[in-house]
Parts: C-alpha cells; structure tokens; sequence
C-alpha cells in the first residue's frame, strides 16, 4: 500500500511541475536566480547516471574499480572535452574506445 502512495504522489509531483511550466493558462516566470539554478539541472542529472556506472558501487558502501574499461574510457571523454572538441565526436570517440576495451581486449 505505502508503494501505491508513494508512485502517486511522485506522479501528482510531477504532473504539477510540468503543468507550471508548460500550461499557456498560468502566466508563472522563474526569476533569473531560479533560471540559473535550472540550467545546472543537465549536469547533475548526468552525474548521477555515470557516476554508479563508472564506479561499480557494492552492499559495503565502498567504491571497486574491476571494471577498467569504464574508468579509461571516462577519463578518456574527460581529457577530450577540455578541448573544446564537437560534443557528438568526443561520444562517438568515447563509445569507440568504450567498445574496443570491452569487446577487442
């Protein structure tokens, strides 16, 4: 039951923010600080879905890196993209490398 609550209250959540913003018939404008605070939304997203990834998280709470070829390929995307290379070439080149260690190694 407290499952049931809970996917409802997170869709109720939801539905609110989305309707807030994209609804023609509330006339709501962020101010520029909150504007700032969305545009690092991107970023922390993506943090959160590489970051289990690259490092193999376990029950211990303890960080194990057995798989290298996610590591190596993250640096890898990391030094390229200091360089100010097309977004679209640094993750074809980091999917590349990604592939090479996994499936030629």
């Amino acid at each position: 039951m407290n499952a049931w609550l809970l996917i409802g209250l997170m869709s109720f959540v939801t539905f609110v923010n989305r309707y807030v913003f994209f609804s023609k018939t509330i006339t709501y404008h962020p101010g520029e600080k909150f504007k700032t605070f969305l545009s690092f939304s991107a970023q922390a997203i993506l943090t959160a879905l590489w970051v289990p990834i690259v490092f193999h998280w376990h029950d211990a709470g303890t960080i194990s890196i057995t798989n290298t070829h996610y590591l190596i390929s993250t640096l890898f995307v990391l030094v390229l993209s200091f360089f100010r290379i097309n977004m679209l070439l640094v993750v074809l080149m980091g999917l590349s490398l990604f592939f090479a260690l996994k499936f030629l190694a």
